[in-house]
């Protein structure tokens, strides 16, 4: 059992990286850029000399990486579109 178990965690796990490079790609688009920072933070945003930024906590899981990052996008009218499904939150 613990073979399985471990499988299905390292398939989330590249699951959800690739989750975070598709989104991050998907800021870039809009010219958003991703930045991974630590601090007392979850995540947020600013503009930078007319470059608009999103910051996001290094400490978070790989998987609140994603939702914050998904949250922030969609703050900006931007729909975060990727090809796995969207991570549960406690909303």
């Amino acid at each position: 059992m613990k073979g399985k178990a471990a499988s299905e965690r390292t398939e989330r796990e590249k699951q959800l990286r690739k989750q975070l490079e598709q989104l991050k790609a998907q800021a870039a688009q809009h010219g958003i850029q991703v930045r991974l920072e630590q601090g007392n933070f979850r995540s947020g945003s600013c503009r930078v000399e007319e470059r608009q930024q999103i910051i996001i906590n290094r400490r978070l899981t790989l998987e609140e990486r994603v939702i914050q990052l998904q949250r922030e996008l969609e703050r900006r009218n931007v729909t975060p579109v990727t090809d796995g499904d969207k991570p549960e939150t406690d909303d």
